[in-house]
């Protein structure tokens, strides 16, 4: 998975309905923090009576897990937003435990992405030293200066956003299946800059 520059997310349930919101926001986070890579989302445990439903509209995922695992109710399930790529075989139990296993193998290849252009914020220090001057210098009239709560977090948003684009310049890269996994959209930033560098001196 990581040398196409796959990233596999598997979590684990145990019917604890505390966590339903947790584990849906935090998978939530790392599809968005993971934006450049094929993420691919596994859930998998025993259900018992926990509800799937919020996690399965919110997260776009499917069982494919088919028939009973638990006196011939079906507890244990594996929730995927790739259903495609993967299939589920229920087998008895080589551990001792009322629950039957399960075997979940890929059903196919898993598709190669194209590459595509994934934009990347500077924040190496001497930015990070402009963007500390700037709020140092924060003029927080803007936002005290409003009596409605929304329309003060608006303006602090804006400003805030406003700093962030002064601060941290955009740059450009393209992000690969051939990329190794290590290799983030940042680093291969700066091999480009680099690169370029090299290539003016030896012009030079």
């Amino acid at each position: 998975l990581l040398k196409f520059n796959y990233f596999l997310n598997l979590s684990i349930i145990n019917h604890e309905k505390d966590l339903v919101e947790e584990l849906i926001n935090r998978i939530q986070d790392l599809r968005e923090y993971s934006a450049s890579k094929y993420v691919i989302t596994g859930i998998l445990g025993d259900v018992n009576q926990l509800g799937l439903r919020k996690i399965i509209d919110d997260l776009q995922v499917k069982n494919i897990v088919n028939g009973a695992t638990n006196r011939g109710n079906q507890l244990d399930v594996f929730l995927t937003d790739k259903p495609d790529y993967a299939e589920s075989m229920v087998l008895k139990s080589i551990v001792n435990s009322d629950h039957q296993a399960v075997l979940i193998s890929n059903a196919k290849k898993m598709p190669c992405q194209k590459d595509k252009k994934v934009a990347v914020r500077d924040t190496r220090e001497p930015y990070k030293e402009k963007m500390r001057s700037l709020l140092l210098n924060f003029s927080r009239e803007k936002v005290y200066n409003n009596t409605d709560i929304d329309a003060a977090y608006t303006c602090f948003h804006q400003e805030l956003t406003r700093i962030i684009d002064e601060s941290f310049p955009v740059c450009w890269t393209t992000a690969s299946d051939h990329d190794p996994y290590y290799v983030s959209p940042a680093i291969k930033t700066l091999l480009k800059k680099r690169a370029g560098l090299r290539q003016k001196e030896s012009l030079d």
